[in-house]
């Protein structure tokens, strides 16, 4: 490892440059706990494969990630980019997780489970994506530690705000963000 007392890392990609992946492995290290990506120029045919290949080196160095930031500027963007993102959230012990790119539901199961660590979330659910909550857990463990949510959200009325937001038992629960996308 290059940095191997790095702790945080942004990227912002703005480039086209497919040699620019393999520059940002050299910052993934043991000891780093905050990662930052921001994709600009979202329609370039390569930019998710560079990122996929980032965030699935990403899991694969297991670091001991605890804030992880993920925004694409284009709306629609491969399913292969949502699952390497849930992958990451699954192997990770998370404080905070903010991402534009909807995730998998069992990523998100995973984040509503959580018992102590999670305090700040901002998730985009898609509309076919539908949810209740889980049978095994009893509703007194639905986000119990959250202190922030930020949803987008096809309308109020999905599922997810009903059957989990709603049903959160968080006693530090302080700031609910709720952006609706419904067409008209």
């Amino acid at each position: 490892h290059i940095f191997p007392n790095l702790r945080r890392f942004e990227w912002i990609d703005r480039s086209d440059d497919d040699e620019q992946h393999s520059y940002t492995q050299m910052f993934l290290g043991p000891r780093l706990q905050i990662v930052s990506v921001k994709k600009e120029n979202g329609d370039e045919p390569n930019t998710y494969t560079r990122l996929i290949a980032f965030l699935k080196s990403l899991l694969y160095m297991r670091p001991s990630l605890v804030q992880f930031s993920l925004a694409i500027d284009a709306l629609d963007c491969p399913d292969a980019v949502s699952c390497a993102a849930g992958d990451l959230v699954l192997a990770c012990d998370l404080e905070t997780l903010e991402t534009n790119v909807w995730l998998p539901m069992d990523a998100i199961r995973h984040l509503i489970q959580m018992e102590r660590r999670l305090t700040s979330v901002q998730l985009r659910l898609l509309p076919e994506q539908t949810f209740s909550t889980p049978s095994k857990s009893p509703e007194k463990n639905i986000f119990p530690s959250l202190q922030t949510i930020k949803l987008e959200l096809p309308s109020f009325e999905h599922g997810f705000f009903d059957d989990v937001i709603l049903k959160s038992t968080s006693p530090r629960l302080k700031v609910i963000t709720v952006t609706t996308t419904e067409e008209e």
